[in-house]
């Protein structure tokens, strides 16, 4: 059921009428009621999914501050990871093979379970951390890890932010309820008016892609960054909005990434919860660990390739960004005697905002490409020069509109 649904408007609406009319008990069962009936919309195998992840990740929970050794602790949370990561393997495999169209109301595994396993994973971290206790009753677990605004596409949201949240009584505000209405708003601007209609273009443009030279090439990029960006972002928006007018915070999962500087800038800007997820379970414990940034950024690439899917492309893809992250750190380790003063002229930031987005645009060329010969044909087109345009000037007006 998306936001954008005609179901969820009747959903939601009939949801907020009772809400805010019961005390914070009564509340947060209700919520938890529609948070289940969220996930029924995309069938029962969907919410048994949800459910049965919950109830294995629940009791791990329970069970790690009782450990008696950290070897112990260890095999629970090993044992948690295995099985996370045997649902996100049987679940890739599941909607690429089967062909599912998103508007199949009777599909197994919920979409948004990449971003819900790696949440009831980092439960687990924390609770093991000591930054957070375990969930006292299996109704508060599954009130956090199944809330309706971020079970589509997040953000990944950390225990210790929400339980507070839950906790708290929630009253009608109006300030909250306009705030609210105002993000919603601007995350279906982003997506009906920007991100459907780049991605139509986008789509027509893309079938001539033998065909491209240079600048179309370029155009491409343009068009692939700010697409993603609308629609990601925007999806975002409309659950950050949903939930501020219910009474909670979620994480704002984007900062502005094309005015980035850097490719370690462009990351603290783009997917943050995902991205900081990534930085404070898997980067920063295996580099403190081990002492090998190598091996760290490695594991990063299984994750980031396990998260957004198994195919070929996606190997390729993940390949590339640790490409770029490794000449990040090479260019930092540089420029330290550099100095950063160079950065702070206007002309400059704006180039490095350009090269970051095309660097990073080119992830989305090679998601695209699904055989080599196929790169191979692009890159003879692109460097072969220019011989004529594809983007008509309705579609370079509209990349110019996204883009402001």
């Amino acid at each position: 059921m998306s936001f954008l649904s005609a179901e969820f408007l009747l959903f939601f609406c009939l949801f907020f009428s009772i809400y805010f009319f019961l005390n914070l008990k009564w509340k947060n069962y209700f919520l938890l009621g529609a948070n289940l009936l969220f996930f029924c919309f995309w069938g029962l195998g969907s919410l048994a999914s949800v459910v049965g992840l919950a109830v294995f990740i629940y009791l791990i929970g329970k069970s790690l501050p009782q450990s008696p050794s950290p070897k112990k602790s260890r095999i629970l949370l090993g044992s948690a990871i295995l099985v996370v990561i045997a649902m996100l393997v049987i679940s890739q495999i599941y909607w690429h093979s089967a062909g599912i169209d998103l508007k199949n109301q009777t599909v197994a595994f919920p979409v948004g379970l990449s971003f819900y396993s790696l949440q009831l994973l980092g439960y687990l971290f924390e609770i093991n951390r000591r930054q957070t206790a375990p969930a006292q009753r299996f109704s508060e677990f599954l009130l956090f890890s199944s809330f309706f605004p971020q079970a589509l596409m997040g953000p990944i949201e950390r225990h210790s932010h929400m339980q507070p949240q839950f906790s708290k009584d929630r009253t009608f505000d109006l300030n909250r309820f306009l705030d609210g209405l105002s993000l919603i708003s601007l995350g279906i601007f982003k997506k009906m008016v920007i991100a459907d209609r780049l991605a139509q273009t986008g789509r027509e443009v893309w079938e001539s892609s033998s065909h491209f030279d240079a600048l179309d090439f370029i155009l491409f990029l343009f068009f692939a960054f700010f697409t993603l960006y609308a629609d990601f972002s925007g999806y975002v928006d409309m659950a950050r909005g949903i939930a501020k007018i219910l009474g909670f915070d979620l994480t704002e999962n984007f900062n502005q990434p094309y005015f980035s500087k850097s490719i370690g800038d462009f990351l603290n800007r783009w997917n943050i919860s995902f991205v900081r997820w990534v930085r404070d379970f898997v980067y920063w414990p295996l580099a403190l660990r081990t002492k090998n940034l190598f091996l760290s950024t490695a594991c990063v690439f299984v994750v980031f390739v396990f998260w957004h899917g198994l195919q070929k492309s996606m190997w390729a893809a993940g390949l590339y960004w640790i490409f770029l992250y490794t000449l990040y750190l090479m260019k930092r380790k540089f420029s330290l005697s550099l100095g950063t003063e160079w950065k702070d002229h206007f002309l400059i930031r704006s180039l490095l905002s350009l090269v970051i987005i095309l660097s990073m645009s080119f992830t989305f060329v090679l998601i695209l490409l699904q055989k080599p010969k196929d790169f191979l044909l692009l890159g003879e087109n692109v460097f072969s020069g220019f011989h004529g345009a594809i983007f008509s000037s309705q579609s370079l007006l509209d990349l110019l509109i996204a883009a402001l």
